[in-house]
């Protein structure tokens, strides 16, 4: 038995992919593909495909309705490259069984990836929870955090949203629960002696992406505009979509911005001299290690991930006895608003929120945006926001992406705005995610994501733009959004690196 697709009736709408629970579909250009390795028959992909292309047949013979996309190929491609200077991941010196598990996960995201001719890694760390032999890791940034914690400096942790509703996972908490208050407790006790939550810099991004979008809407600067908080979707646009980087936003990532407005509003009204400052970032991505080391991106000396502080907290912590503690006042509070940026459909959301806010003087109705929500690949919405009418869309995964990247450069494009995110479910889905058995993946994804939309139901204020601490930076320090202070600090631009890709060595 297996599932086979017509071609020509499949749409590529992708709404089949999200409801096959043992990653069996994936968007690979414009067309949906099963991998009948991993599919178990179950048929509800074929109760979710509006276009009557899908089909359960006793035809299909071994793997012959896998894309060839997937798998391995005459290239002779075994492994993914993970060179000796990778920022973001290292490979274990022995262990590695040619399992080639690592290629079918970064063939699956995108075959440009792995073309013979040339090898491209752009730091996600998908292959890591792929990896059956347990030799792909997040490069290990601890050692160096912890000689900073032992050198006398002042050293301050910054949490990403994602990360507070994944590290219970590695200590028997049931998935998706928020450890938040834990996390700041085994941060205080490493020895950080400030704790910030990034969520504050998240509600900065959106003041400053959703001016810069209402801006680009008025006829000032490129349509549609992408979102840049992730990493590796801005690699791969650099390598193989150059002709599109002015249509990405020039909002840093909040990790960007937490970085540099510690580098500057923070040390100034702590009265701290920067040069004795460390920052680290705790986040659920290997790519943030790789983003850190751009010259443009300041401020932050080191990106630990929650694998990375899982290990730490199992050999010196008993996590269960942590008491939750707070995070810092100053730059320590975010909106709920902020916290959805860990989840695909977040950040969109998040923006469209405030920019409807700038707008029409009123505040989003949340119920609005309740499209945007869910694992799909891809969703979209129509926001109405007094005289403007905003066509926005989301993505999760390279490969679904694809589509509309094309779009956007033959002219064809309905949108204005889109969302990126290289990982499925968002950042957290991230390469530095605790580890997930494959079956377990859609089911803890999930939880996850509806955990961060709880804590923004739950928020004081759900809204970036009203953010009393986000209100203070801008009177006390940056002025207006945009701002030449604003500028300089938070926003950045993109390099053309398709000239770069060269050939690599096949592994």
């Amino acid at each position: 038995m297996g599932i086979v697709i017509d071609e020509e009736l499949c749409e590529g709408c992708g709404k089949c992919v999200p409801k096959c629970t043992h990653h069996a579909l994936r968007m690979v250009g414009p067309l949906a593909v099963v991998n009948n390795k991993y599919c178990t028959d179950c048929g509800i992909c074929i109760d979710y495909c509006p276009s009557d292309a899908m089909d359960l047949t006793e035809n299909v013979v071994g793997d012959t309705h896998e894309s060839e996309d997937l798998v391995p190929d005459e290239s002779g491609v075994k492994r993914v490259v993970i060179n000796a200077d990778n920022p973001c991941i290292e490979r274990a010196e022995e262990g590695c069984d040619d399992c080639h598990s690592c290629v079918k996960t970064c063939r699956a995201r995108e075959k440009k990836l792995l073309d013979p001719d040339f090898q491209i890694c752009l730091g996600c760390g998908q292959c890591i929870h792929t990896c059956e032999g347990k030799v792909l890791h997040p490069r290990n940034s601890l050692d160096k955090v912890l000689e900073a914690l032992q050198s006398g400096r002042t050293c301050i942790a910054y949490t990403a949203p994602g990360t507070r509703v994944a590290l219970g996972d590695d200590f028997g908490e049931k998935p998706g629960t928020n450890v938040e208050g834990r996390l700041v407790s085994a941060l205080r006790a490493m020895g950080f002696q400030y704790v910030l939550d990034v969520n504050f810099a998240a509600d900065v991004t959106i003041i400053e992406e959703a001016n810069e979008l209402i801006r680009r809407i008025n006829g000032e600067g490129t349509l549609p505009m992408f979102t840049s908080c992730c990493p590796a979707w801005i690699s791969y646009a650099e390598y193989f979509y150059p002709d599109l980087l002015d249509n990405i936003s020039t909002c840093k990532s909040p990790i960007g911005m937490e970085g540099a407005l510690i580098d500057s509003y923070f040390t100034k009204f702590k009265q701290l001299d920067s040069k004795d400052v460390f920052t680290v970032a705790l986040t659920p991505c290997t790519a943030k290690k790789g983003e850190i080391l751009r010259p443009e991106i300041t401020g932050t000396d080191a990106v630990l991930t929650i694998q990375e502080l899982s290990s730490y907290i199992k050999t010196y912590m008993d996590f269960e006895k942590l008491q939750p503690q707070e995070f810092d006042s100053f730059m320590g509070t975010g909106s709920g608003a902020g916290a959805i940026f860990g989840n695909t459909g977040g950040v969109c959301e998040a923006a469209l929120r405030t920019a409807y806010h700038t707008l029409t003087g009123q505040e989003l109705d949340a119920e609005v945006c309740e499209p945007l929500h869910g694992m799909n690949d891809f969703k979209e919405i129509t926001l109405k926001a007094g005289d403007v009418e905003i066509h926005a869309a989301v993505v999760n995964e390279m490969s679904s992406a694809l589509p509309i990247l094309d779009s956007v450069r033959n002219g064809t494009c309905q949108y204005q705005f889109i969302e990126i995110m290289n990982c499925r479910g968002g950042c957290i889905g991230g390469g530095g995610q605790p580890l997930l058995r494959e079956e377990d993946e859609f089911y803890v994804k999930k939880n996850r994501i509806e955990t961060l939309y709880k804590k923004d139901q739950n928020s004081a204020c759900r809204t970036s733009h009203g953010n009393p601490e986000v209100q203070k930076l801008y009177k006390d320090y940056l002025g207006e959004p945009g701002s030449p202070l604003a500028e300089s600090l938070l926003h950045t631009g993109y390099n053309d690196r398709s000239s770069s890709v060269k050939k690599q060595p096949i592994l």
